[in-house]
């Protein structure tokens, strides 16, 4: 069974980047479960979709080369499949007979242009011209001052918070030949999740158009599929600029107008509904209009949004459902840690975030010291200080780089989510938690590093030396911090 995950516009991967950690963290989810990833964005050097590009490509990579059959235990074990890696069925002569590249985002081809070229307006009658003239402005950038009006808009940048042009754009998805491939190789039991916000143009005008093409789908298991939506409402603002035409002060209008459309046209068509929001927004980001700069902070907005794909791919019966996430001990203005959520998340989600984060502090400060390239593990898997930079564990350096990274976005953002500080000593790396006694009596890099060297040994049947490191790193770090942790700080110690 697949899950096919619609990430739309620069929200859409951005919540694709928090589900990437967590997946890398080592979540259980539904084991008969392929998470097949299809980013749409118009705005094909979003920096935002770039770099979720890169993230899911490189746990994929990780994946792949870390585990040689399936797997229910361990990092980075769920498996991800790109669209162009399925078999396409070959009694869809149109499906399986197009050529798709082996990636995660969908090809609208190269749309350099503006809106009014790319709907032909020239060659429109006087009647028609003056009709579209009073749904969309046409002044020109330079009698107005702005990068761009909406006649007049340049689509390779997106769609600048315009559904009314988005929607527009987005019916000609279905003739794409990535959608035509989805098609193809979409079977009965498949589930099918879109992400985006509607506050914004990419996401409010691609989510009803994907669930329309889903459900007049010719395909009759895509009609009758198992749809979810992950509904992002406005949780951030961006600078004013007059040059801009995005404006945060209309997120919260777009958003009512949005949800008014929604109820009227997509009721009864979708079967899970997840609502994801903020009550109160904190720093704005710069007002960027697309391109390489528009690269927001990861939000802990995001990373809730995350969790909602694991609910979908582990429930779901076929009814009508509406889930909103509730934080119990949210203040606002303070800083947010494990300690704010419910035993659910934490037990389901938190858990294996806290044992992956150990994970990166060994990694970052501990791996390529000569205390552990020295320890017994090491010298059973012949591991030299090149293996952990341009060596067998190259792209894995990388990937924990970017999970750093996001850990310090989600802190440096407003509100700030804070679980873990890697810059702290292992007993209070987890904020708010007080360490357990046990098992170990120590609770330090030798701790950790002995431990290792016990599960190498247990795992010397396995031969490739990047698995035998993988497995028994996690079930050595999983084993102390299930001893030393046990459970996460709960809300009565806030």
């Amino acid at each position: 069974m697949r899950l096919f995950v619609f990430a739309i516009g620069g929200t859409g991967a951005r919540v694709l980047r928090s589900f990437t950690m967590l997946m890398a963290s080592g979540i259980k989810m539904n084991p008969d479960i392929e998470i097949v990833p299809i980013i749409i964005d118009m705005d094909v050097n979003n920096g935002d979709t770039l770099r979720t590009m890169d993230l899911i490509n490189k746990y994929k990579s990780i994946k792949d080369k870390t585990y040689t059959g399936p797997s229910n235990d361990g990092y980075f074990h769920l498996p991800m499949r790109t669209l162009g890696s399925l078999a396409a069925d070959s009694q869809n002569a149109e499906g399986a007979g197009v050529k798709i590249k082996d990636s995660f985002q969908i090809d609208f081809g190269n749309i350099n242009q503006t809106f009014y070229n790319y709907i032909q307006a020239s060659s429109l009658d006087t009647e028609t011209m003056k009709l579209l003239e009073s749904l969309f402005d046409n002044s020109t950038p330079s009698n107005t001052g702005t990068s761009s009006t909406e006649l007049h808009l340049q689509l390779s940048l997106g769609f600048k918070g315009n559904p009314n042009i988005g929607s527009i754009i987005f019916n000609n998805i279905k003739n794409t030949n990535e959608y035509k491939y989805f098609e193809s190789v979409f079977n009965s039991g498949d589930k099918i999740l879109i992400i985006s916000s509607i506050f914004g143009g990419t996401g409010s005008s691609g989510f009803p158009v994907l669930v329309k093409n889903f459900r007049n789908s010719d395909k009759v298991d895509i009609k009758n599929a198992e749809i979810g939506a992950l509904v992002v409402l406005p949780y951030f603002k961006v600078n004013t600029d007059n040059n801009s035409t995005i404006d945060s002060n209309n997120f919260n209008s777009k958003t009512k107008a949005a949800l008014s459309y929604y109820a009227s046209e997509l009721d009864g068509q979708i079967n899970s509904t997840y609502y994801i929001g903020c009550d109160e927004v904190g720093l704005a980001y710069a007002n960027s209009e697309g391109g390489h700069e528009q690269m927001n902070k990861a939000h802990v907005i995001e990373m809730i949004a995350a969790t909602g794909i694991k609910h979908f791919a582990d429930n779901g019966n076929g009814g009508y459902n509406y889930y909103e996430f509730g934080v119990p001990y949210w203040n606002s203005g303070n800083v947010v840690d494990f300690r704010h959520f419910d035993e659910f998340t934490k037990q389901e989600i938190f858990i294996p975030l806290a044992s992956f984060s150990y994970f990166a502090k060994l990694y970052k400060q501990t791996f390529r010291t000569s205390k552990a390239l020295s320890a017994a593990y090491s010298k059973s898997l012949n591991l030299t200080l090149s293996d952990f930079s341009g060596g067998i564990f190259a792209g894995l350096t990388a990937f924990v780089d970017q999970f750093v990274d996001w850990l310090d976005e989600l802190k440096s953002n407003d509100p700030s989510f804070f679980p873990v500080d890697l810059k702290a000593d292992h007993k209070v790396m987890i904020r708010g938690m007080a360490m357990k006694t046990g098992l170990f009596s120590k609770f330090d890099d030798q701790t950790f590093l002995q431990n290792i060297s016990k599960y190498e040994k247990l795992n010397s049947s396995i031969n490739d030396r990047y698995q035998r490191f993988m497995k028994s790193v996690f079930l050595a770090i999983d084993e102390v911090v299930k001893e030393k942790v046990r459970s996460l700080p709960s809300g009565e110690n806030l």
